[in-house]
């Protein structure tokens, strides 16, 4: 059996494993799970890791985990098929960079201007996920060989700039880093969308490139945004969905024993929340961060009302983008989520510790998910 070794490993050492090849440890008790961004990064640190961490302690060591970050392995728009390949066992899939092979995903990434409320919206994904309220997701993800564990929502984005703008007028032709959700909030800003990944937003500051990025403000010092961006305008412009931050291949998930899918199971809430509250606490200590003077800056009347008029038209447009990519029942299936995500609302309300949300997470999921 391998030693637990949660740090980025190196390709070959991936790649042989993903090939099948012994390393010392049964091959299809292995985990490897790649991602895009650093083990030091907020979703890392406090959620992949202690989940893979969980798994190995819970199975009693009959399986084995290995993380591969900072993009070595799978790239943020390379994970899916890394999945569907073999390549890696598990990714953090952010489905509004697969709109075309994850439409049914889509249609929640496209609405993330609702999702205001971030324990609900993480809850929200992960029982859809888990209990199977949207079959036509479920099958979605297995057809890329995915099976879920666990959803996931970011905290709800303010925008990260390199000067206060306050106003329509001052926002008004600046280039401002989005995706998903964001990308009609921006046009409604009067803005222009800036087509980068998060991970390339501290280059494209740093070449003027950009002007603010749509973002928790984790994000200043996760991602080195702070080195140029000083002003967080307090938007609360929704978080983006994620339909599995917590997964494993489909076809090892069935080579596994009911033992091992149990452990999965038994350590995916630790997971959903550890990334959940990371946000959320890393948030308030990246804006105390010693010596960065971020200022937290209220949007004018003007902007927020840009913003709410935008939310509202989001949903509408997320639901014609669905049925114009030929998804069935759009128009329900949003209404389905809306009301999942207002149960979580409710059930969150009075939530403060990572615990308890872990606690609720199984109470009202994950004690409900069959094994056999």
């Amino acid at each position: 059996m391998t030693t637990l070794r949660l740090s980025t490993i190196s390709i070959a050492f991936a790649a042989t494993m993903a090939a099948g090849i012994s390393t010392g440890a049964n091959a299809q008790d292995n985990i490897v799970y790649g991602n895009y961004s650093p083990p030091s990064q907020t979703l890392n640190k406090h959620g992949i890791l202690p989940f893979l961490a969980a798994v190995e302690a819970a199975s009693g060591g009959t399986i084995t985990t290995d993380f591969v970050g900072g993009g070595s392995l799978v790239g943020s728009k390379t994970g899916l098929f890394g999945m569907n390949d073999g390549l890696v066992d598990g990714i953090m899939l952010a489905a509004l960079y697969y709109p075309t092979e994850l439409p049914e995903f889509a249609l929640y990434v496209n609405m993330g201007a609702a999702y205001q409320n971030t324990l609900a919206a993480s809850g929200a994904m992960t029982e859809m996920a888990l209990l199977d309220t949207c079959s036509d997701c479920t099958a979605e993800l297995e057809s890329w060989n995915i099976h879920s564990l666990g959803g996931w929502s970011t905290t709800a984005y303010d925008l990260l700039c390199v000067e206060p703008y306050a106003s329509l007028a001052e926002l008004e032709g600046k280039r401002i880093r989005g995706s998903g959700h964001t990308i009609p909030l921006i046009a409604a800003l009067g803005a222009v969308a800036a087509n980068t990944t998060v991970t390339e937003v501290y280059e494209a500051m740093q070449r003027g490139q950009v002007d603010c990025s749509f973002g928790s403000a984790s994000w200043l010092e996760s991602y080195s945004i702070g080195d140029s961006a000083k002003y967080v305008i307090d938007t609360n412009a929704g978080g983006v969905a994620h339909s599995a931050v917590i997964n494993i291949r489909e076809d090892l998930w069935q080579s596994f024993s009911t033992e091992q899918r149990q452990a999965l199971i038994d350590s995916a809430a630790i997971g959903v929340a550890g990334s959940t509250w990371g946000y959320i606490n890393d948030e308030r200590s990246a804006l105390a961060t010693e010596g960065r003077n971020y200022q937290v800056v209220a949007p004018g009347a003007d902007v927020a009302s840009a913003l709410e008029a935008a939310t509202e038209a989001g949903i509408v447009n997320a639901i014609q983008i669905a049925t114009d990519a030929g998804i069935e029942n759009a128009e329900e299936k949003a209404a389905n989520f809306m009301a999942l995500y207002e149960k979580w609302v409710g059930l969150t309300a009075g939530i403060e510790t990572e615990a308890a949300y872990v606690d609720l997470l199984n109470a009202e999921v994950y004690s409900k998910v069959s094994v056999e």
